[in-house]
């Protein structure tokens, strides 16, 4: 969501403010950096806290959007209701499909589909990343397909630099945060199934994110695996990367990190569903194997410096036709043009209430994991205001 911001911020007529929900982790210095408004709010006000939202935002929002199912029946259908405004809900990815490969009861899993389900009913719109994403709420949630609206993931591309290779090295990337398990997963399929296979041709395997301790024990005898974790700088670990994969599993949601390779020039391949969402030709078809053929993509990439540089190259231009920040801005723009312009439609809230007890995201397991393990915590005393002249 903080990357669309940051191309909407760029739009004089948009006067933009983000709430944000402080868990103890975020890297306060560079929401400093950011041009446009942003509250940090303790969970407690984020869900439940509609009151206290409205004296903070002080003026009333055309557009209220929002990430979570969750977040969207606790505060979301509250605030579209007081202002009269139109709420846009805005998955990363079906949660269900996350949920389903989380060691949670069966039960917690079906709540979340039937959250999501709910959440079609009363939103205005809602903004999807993949046909997958898309045909899934029309199949499974019944959502009416003219609801949805497909949009392209944003990367903000002001700050990256376009880097080829270094013809001297064999490095590999992965980067995810493993406190979620849907990276996690990824990863072992990585250093379980391919790296063997690669191993003896490569230098150093870079895993960048953040990392519970105990995350990769099988792996800390390895001196080819560079834990790295949090960076403040994850550019300088990608141009030191001669290869970045991502066997992903799951088809459902965006594919940030594919994106951001494509723009700063680290040549990448991964599973079909790692390139969901994006618009196939001759390159992203060359990219995309399953684990037997990305080892043989893997050794033939990583011995093959004008390959590298040739893939590196299509890359940066695939980005450019279909993911430039100055043509997504005027998209994103239409789009919002036409949620505006939708006929809002009124549903009795009170109804479902009964049905849901609305806590953090059954999903969230990084929350529970961060909390307990006090990862990066720093106390603050909340609601804190970041560029309030805005």
């Amino acid at each position: 969501m903080s990357n669309i911001c940051r191309i909407l911020d760029k739009e004089e007529r948009i006067n933009l403010t983000l709430i944000h929900c402080y868990r103890g982790w975020s890297d306060i210095e560079i929401l400093k950096k950011q041009n446009y408004k942003i509250i940090l709010v303790s969970p407690e006000t984020y869900y439940h806290g509609t009151e206290k939202i409205i004296k903070l935002l002080k003026r009333k929002p055309d557009i209220v959007q929002m990430q979570d199912a969750e977040l969207i029946l606790s505060q979301g259908v509250r605030l579209k209701n007081y202002y009269k405004c139109k709420l846009i809900f805005h998955p990363l990815y079906v949660a269900y499909k996350v949920a389903e490969k989380l060691n949670i009861k069966k039960s917690a899993k079906l709540i979340v589909a039937q959250k999501e389900e709910e959440v079609c009913k009363h939103v205005d719109v809602v903004f999807c990343f993949t046909e997958y994403d898309k045909n899934y709420f029309v199949k499974n949630y019944h959502c009416p397909k003219g609801k949805i609206i497909l949009v392209r993931p944003v990367i903000y591309d002001g700050l990256a630099k376009f880097k080829y290779p270094s013809k001297n090295k064999r490095n590999i990337i992965f980067v995810g945060n493993l406190f979620f398990q849907a990276n996690l997963d990824t990863l072992r399929v990585l250093l379980k199934k391919i790296y063997p296979k690669i191993k003896d041709i490569i230098d150093k395997v870079y895993v960048l994110g953040d990392s519970p301790t105990n995350a990769l024990t099988d792996y800390k005898d390895d001196r080819k695996i560079k834990m790295v974790g949090r960076v403040k700088d994850i550019y300088e670990y990608l141009h030191d990367s001669n290869l970045a994969i991502f066997p992903i599993l799951e088809a459902s949601g965006i594919r940030t990190k594919i994106l951001t390779c494509f723009v700063v020039g680290t040549p990448v391949i991964g599973s079909k569903a790692a390139f969901e969402g994006l618009q196939e030709n001759r390159l992203i078809n060359f990219l995309i194997g399953d684990n037997q053929q990305l080892i043989k993509k893997a050794r033939e990439i990583l011995v093959d410096s004008n390959l590298q540089k040739k893939i590196s190259k299509e890359q940066k231009e695939y980005f450019d036709r279909h993911f430039r920040n100055s043509f997504l801005q005027k998209d994103y723009l239409k789009k919002y043009k036409k949620v505006l312009n939708t006929r809002q439609k009124r549903n009795n809230f009170t109804v479902f209430m009964k049905k849901f007890k609305f806590s953090e995201p059954a999903w969230l397991q990084e929350f529970k994991l961060k909390k307990k393990l006090k990862y990066f915590y720093k106390k603050l005393k909340l609601p804190v205001i970041i560029n309030e002249k805005r």
